[in-house]
């Protein structure tokens, strides 16, 4: 997993504002993409990759817990 990659994910996730349930899919799979990637242990940069990941958080939709 190259960190453009997640990059583009975030961007996905800013892009679809007004569907909080549909974003909050997405920040789902995106961590679970990424956490698959890291523990797979062939990423070169894994603190990048959940840093890019994390900025998912700054952006603001409604999360819900089931």
């Amino acid at each position: 997993m190259k960190v453009n990659y997640v990059k583009e994910l975030v961007n996905e996730i800013k892009n679809c504002p007004g569907d909080n349930e549909a974003m909050h899919a997405l920040e789902d799979r995106l961590y679970e993409r990424v956490l698959t990637a890291i523990a797979k242990g062939n990423q070169d940069n894994p603190e990048l990759l959940a840093k890019e990941a994390l900025k998912t958080k700054k952006i603001q939709f409604e999360r819900w817990c089931g």
